[in-house]
């Protein structure tokens, strides 16, 4: 968001390049590992948004759980009202914003970044922007 704002990201980041090898069932595969610096747990942007966690790293490889894996979460906020929940992967590769409070009026296009409260990822990465709305009556 930073960056959308026409805000500099913290000059402490440090990135590492990566080429994208493959991805299948929610798990990326990276072309640089340990030997480039790449740990798990590290957190893993690019253009500001979030793209997943790191959950193995070899001298050459790490593999990332993608948000649209089925055991992803992360703590989000709606940016414009700062509403709260959880952003998990749905079927089909489809990621969901869940238990949202039910009174706050929600929009298509609001978009949706990481609140950093659940301690492992920095607030405002962006994940993305609402589609579809779909109320659970049973929530």
């Amino acid at each position: 968001m930073k960056k959308l704002l026409g805000a500099p990201l913290p000059p402490q980041w440090k990135f590492i390049p990566a080429k994208v090898l493959s991805i299948n069932n929610g798990i990326m595969t990276l072309a640089s590992g340990f030997d480039a610096g790449v740990t798990a747990k590290q957190i893993v942007i690019a253009n500001n948004h979030l793209i997943g966690q790191v959950i193995k790293s070899t001298p050459g490889q790490a593999k990332i759980m993608v948000l649209t894996n089925k055991d992803f979460q992360v703590r989000a906020k709606i940016l414009m009202t700062n509403a709260k929940g959880i952003v998990k992967a749905s079927v089909n590769n489809i990621i969901t914003l869940d238990e949202v409070l039910q009174e706050i009026p929600l929009t298509q296009e609001q978009i949706i970044v990481s609140s950093g409260e659940d301690g492992v990822f920095p607030a405002d990465l962006i994940i993305g922007k609402i589609s579809s709305i779909e109320p659970n009556p049973t929530a």
